[in-house]
């Protein structure tokens, strides 16, 4: 499998707590299981600058990576 880089910006009205933020990456990663079973979730930073977020992911090719973007 190869690994996979995605970047993320979170709109400043879906986390209004850190108990929203919590939530919100538990409800992306039950979406990510179902719709992707077969992607390897590696590890997330949070990040300065334009993003929030640095993902980093294996998937078996380009077609599935995509899935997880979405």
């Amino acid at each position: 499998m190869r690994y996979f880089v995605m970047v993320t910006r979170m709109a400043s009205e879906a986390v209004t707590s850190p108990q929203a933020l919590e939530d919100l990456e538990k409800q992306a990663m039950a979406k990510v299981r179902e719709q992707c079973p077969d992607v390897e979730w590696v590890q997330s930073f949070a990040v300065l600058g334009p993003y929030d977020y640095v993902d980093v992911f294996r998937a078996p090719d380009i077609e599935t990576a995509q899935k997880v973007s979405v």
